[in-house]
């Protein structure tokens, strides 16, 4: 498999509409979390409501590309993202862009990368469970501390090369 670059990659353009929306899914998903008193541990405590936020507008992003439903699952952690698929949000476009998967979560699942702020996303490509969940692929991408299974954008698979109906490369 070749290096993706940046012609690999889809951008995608989020109504305001659909920004509010996916904020308040994120908001939603922040406050159960509150409530349940979930153990999760998070480097800066504030970013918690970022985190659940920029998630869910990843989903939306997902979902609009492949123009399929998004429940915006809120309170069953044992759900599917979007369809039967993962995503992975950063909240910018960096440098160099990560997807990071927490040990935990299913192999059997594939899992999307996408960043962005405001309207403007970029969906960076995607990867089987199976492959990125390696020990080869375990440790800190970025000397934070924050250890996880994880895959740099440009070696996941490219986003044209997803068949939807059957969830496999074409």
């Amino acid at each position: 498999m070749n290096a993706l670059t940046d012609a690999d990659y889809v951008d995608v353009k989020l109504t305001a509409a659909e920004v509010l929306l996916a904020s308040h899914v994120g908001c939603m998903r922040n406050v159960q979390s509150l409530k349940k008193a979930t153990d999760r541990v998070e480097p800066e405590p504030r970013k918690y409501w970022q985190s659940n936020i920029i998630g869910a507008i990843g989903e939306c992003v997902i979902a609009k590309y492949f123009n399929i439903y998004w429940s915006g699952a809120v309170g069953d952690w044992r759900a599917k993202d979007v369809g039967d698929f993962e995503v992975k949000t950063n909240e910018q476009i960096y440098k160099k862009n990560v997807l990071m998967v927490k040990k935990g979560n299913s192999p059997d699942r594939k899992y999307f990368l996408v960043a962005g702020n405001a309207f403007n996303y970029r969906i960076f490509g995607w990867v089987d469970g199976y492959d990125i969940m390696s020990e080869a692929r375990w440790g800190d991408p970025f000397n934070n501390t924050l250890s996880c299974y994880h895959m740099d954008a440009t070696e996941l698979n490219a986003i044209r090369d997803f068949n939807l109906n059957s969830g496999q490369e074409d």
